[in-house]
């Protein structure tokens, strides 16, 4: 029973660790210019909470058009991989060709590497 205490104990320090930055990002982003550097007082979120700052970021910055963007490279990248990975999928399931298994096989472990691990490779050449 102690044991399972302790593994509570110790998921909920992971979690307020997880947690607090997140909290103090959003509460500092509620928060009017200067009051969200005053330290004690930042993390109060019952004092003089605007979604002002939001509003001014979002239009100084032209976010709404930056948002469009993302989301056109978004679908065409999904729509790419969609008809792609169709295509092999039926490739590899339906037609033979030489080195099939092969191919196969240096293409399932690809799959398990996300983009974001190549990205400092392709930085450096």
């Amino acid at each position: 029973m102690a044991r399972k205490a302790g593994r509570y104990v110790l998921l909920c320090v992971i979690a307020f660790i997880v947690i607090l930055p997140i909290y103090t990002a959003i509460v500092a982003s509620l928060k009017p210019g200067t009051r969200a550097l005053k330290y004690p007082e930042s993390l109060n979120p019952a004092t003089d909470l605007t979604t002002q700052t939001l509003s001014d970021a979002w239009h100084l910055g032209h976010l709404d058009r930056y948002m469009v963007n993302s989301v056109i490279v978004a679908i065409a990248i999904m729509l790419g991989q969609l008809v792609t990975s169709v295509l092999a999928g039926y490739a590899f399931a339906n037609l033979r060709f030489p080195l099939k298994r092969l191919l196969f096989t240096v293409f399932i472990p690809t799959l398990s590497v996300p983009a974001e691990v190549t990205i400092i490779g392709n930085r450096e050449t």
